[in-house]
């Protein structure tokens, strides 16, 4: 038995561990979405000279802007997501309705922004698409680790009201 508590309390030191990692990374993103908001602009005249694909001129450039800044949206909101969910997650609150519902909103978050990426990858900039894959990837597997809680959330629910 003690050493099942020992086990458990080495897991809950290396879990606020990766919570702190990943508390910190989040906020370094969050200054690389803002950096790359207020120099938007330039990246786009940036981009826009190398070749097209689809759309061309003036509405390349607005198209790649507006569609680059609701990308930023999406990553904010999916940041701002994650955060609220390792915070609950440090707390001690891991098998809760509302991490399912936090997974689900950085789920769709991420769809966001996949679709975002394809779109651009269509009709701006070819590179995109692969962006798009690998986004989409992530929806996934965030789908997946959704599925995992929301299972365990319902086990735990009928543990509680079987004790």
């Amino acid at each position: 038995m003690l050493e099942q508590s020992s086990q458990f309390h080495a897991w809950e030191i290396a879990m606020k561990k990766n919570i702190r990692i990943t508390k910190a990374a989040i906020w370094v993103l969050t200054a690389v979405c803002i950096a790359l908001c207020l120099f938007g602009p330039k990246l786009v005249d940036f981009v826009v000279q190398r070749e097209g694909h689809l759309f061309a001129g003036v509405l390349r450039w607005w198209t790649i802007l507006v569609t680059g800044y609701g990308l930023a949206v999406c990553a904010f909101l999916c940041l701002h997501s994650l955060w609220v969910l390792l915070s609950r997650l440090e707390r001690g609150s891991v098998f809760v309705r509302e991490n399912v519902e936090s997974l689900r909103m950085i789920e769709r978050e991420v769809e966001a922004a996949a679709a975002g990426s394809l779109f651009l990858g269509i009709t701006c900039l070819v590179l995109m698409i692969l962006v798009a894959i690998i986004v989409l990837f992530a929806a996934l597997i965030v789908r997946v680790v959704r599925g995992a809680f929301e299972e365990a959330v319902t086990m735990q629910d009928e543990l509680d009201y079987t004790v």
